[in-house]
């Protein structure tokens, strides 16, 4: 990458605020769950084995805006990725495709001011096509391994 590509993404004026993300609106129902190839382990559980988020992080990364969070911001959501995912797309649960596309890997790590998301559009978008390219494999894989 060349060095400008990268500062002209994130100048100031491709900077947008929490609040910027609020008003866009909410989006459909997601879930970590949606998403995962599962397979029972031998007391019965189930465990993911596969996240299909994680073979689309270089889609979703594309169409990420960085965001500067207010001190009043910061100070409500550390720590608390899925408030701030209820409060800018309607749905607590999508709080794992943030993470991911930070680099974090546990919600006691969100702790940052500038953040990488996605608009309410695009994780709309996105999150369909991909449900809709790989749910049949995923729904099939979960029949066979007992976990639908």
């Amino acid at each position: 990458m060349k060095a400008g590509m990268y500062m002209a993404k994130y100048a100031v004026e491709n900077t947008y605020t929490v609040a910027d993300f609020i008003t866009a609106g909410h989006m459909n129902r997601v879930t970590y769950d949606a998403f995962s190839y599962k397979d029972l382990i031998s007391n019965g559980n189930e465990v993911t084995t596969l996240q299909l988020v994680d073979d689309y992080l270089s889609e979703l990364g594309d169409r990420t805006l960085r965001v500067q969070l207010s001190k009043e911001e910061y100070m409500k959501y550390r720590f608390k990725p899925k408030l701030m995912c209820h409060d800018i797309y309607g749905n607590g649960e999508v709080y794992f495709v943030i993470l991911l596309l930070n680099g974090i890997a546990d919600i006691k790590d969100f702790d940052y001011n500038v953040l990488k998301l996605l608009s309410v559009d695009d994780m709309n978008e996105l999150m369909s096509q991909i449900y809709n390219a790989e749910y049949r494999w995923k729904d099939q894989y979960n029949y066979d391994h007992g976990t639908i």
